[in-house]
């Protein structure tokens, strides 16, 4: 596995959403590095490398560490991850920023999802009702509690009825 999708969420009907536009992230860093246009081949390239470039790493670095996890825990598609959008916001499977980060910044999680978890992978550790925020390295070592209790959406299973 390479590229994973990364489908549309429903809240509603808490399904994913194939009709939608999916985004899709690499969940192997060596092709990413083969293929990226960017080409990183140090810690010093990848200092180098413009915020949004920087960020999209982070992203791939966090979405091959979910895909292993999943993958060693046997589940059926490990390689779904799912986003959701609103006009005014977007959270992916969980939020990777590069900068430094606090629960106010993401107030507004609450109200637009009000039984959702959320986690934040980046440079600042923290925790508020239904937002937390833990350092890159903490997720990747997958030291305890790394995913914040963040629930992974209950797909439907193929002939198994809701």
């Amino acid at each position: 596995m390479v590229v994973a999708p990364c489908l549309a969420w429903d809240v509603s009907r808490r399904v994913p959403v194939t009709r939608r536009p999916a985004k899709f992230h690499f969940t192997n860093l060596l092709a990413a590095a083969c293929w990226s246009p960017s080409r990183p081949r140090s810690a010093r390239d990848l200092d180098a490398l413009p915020a949004e470039v920087m960020g999209r790493w982070l992203e791939w670095a966090v979405a091959q560490e979910l895909f292993r996890r999943r993958c060693i825990a046997g589940e059926e598609l490990p390689e779904l991850l799912l986003h959701w959008q609103s006009k005014e916001h977007e959270v992916d499977y969980l939020e990777v920023e590069r900068w430094v980060t606090t629960p106010v910044d993401y107030a507004w999680f609450e109200r637009a999802l009000p039984r959702g978890r959320l986690l934040v992978v980046g440079n600042a550790s923290f925790e508020a009702r239904s937002v937390r925020g833990v350092y890159l390295e903490e997720f990747l070592r997958g030291g305890e509690g790394a995913l914040g209790g963040l629930p992974r959406p209950d797909l439907p299973q193929p002939g198994v009825p809701r």
